[in-house]
């Protein structure tokens, strides 16, 4: 990634998809705060996981697994980095960021299952691009580290950087 007006103005980056050329705005942290929401979605609770699996344990085993299970779901509130990246990885992960991202420019052009649907029928290595432009729109860089910026409440971009917070404190 280049330095440049690019990233810290939160240029977004053309790209084919769908039959035409479309401009994919940048992943912000709010985003990621989506991404990770509907991965908690996804997960099964575990306690009705366990529930269905012990009934036919002796009761004092159940409550043991069931114990189990309820401390398993208070850690459940919280997605790892490196979930998320596994997430973003896959073909799912690619057209739910594509939707995301698509939103802020073309909002209802397109669903997630239409999105999903585009990328299913791309090649690998047109994947991978679709993959690569995703990250540069971000900032992100080859180890997926943000060197872009963030997006205020009001809509204008920030470059994040310690001089700037060096002159805020």
């Amino acid at each position: 990634m280049a330095d440049g007006i690019a990233g810290p103005t939160g240029a977004g980056v053309p790209v084919e998809f769908g039959g035409e050329t479309l401009i994919l705005d940048p992943l912000t942290l709010k985003d990621f705060g989506l991404i990770e929401r509907h991965l908690l979605r996804r997960r099964k609770n575990p306690l009705e996981v366990v529930r269905e699996a012990v009934k036919d344990l002796p009761p004092d085993l159940a409550e043991k697994l069931l114990e189990r299970a309820y401390e398993d779901a208070k850690k459940e509130s919280v997605i790892p980095a490196s979930e998320v990246v596994e997430f973003l990885d896959s073909l799912e992960g690619v057209a739910f960021s594509y939707w995301i991202m698509f939103e802020k420019r073309y909002p209802g052009k397109f669903s997630i299952d239409q999105c999903l649907d585009i990328m299913q029928g791309l090649s690998e290595e047109e994947l991978e691009e679709r993959k690569r432009a995703r990250d540069e729109a971000s900032g992100l860089d080859v180890r997926g580290n943000s060197a872009g910026q963030t997006q205020t409440k009001n809509g204008e971009r920030e470059r994040k950087t310690r001089r700037r917070r060096r002159r805020r404190s």
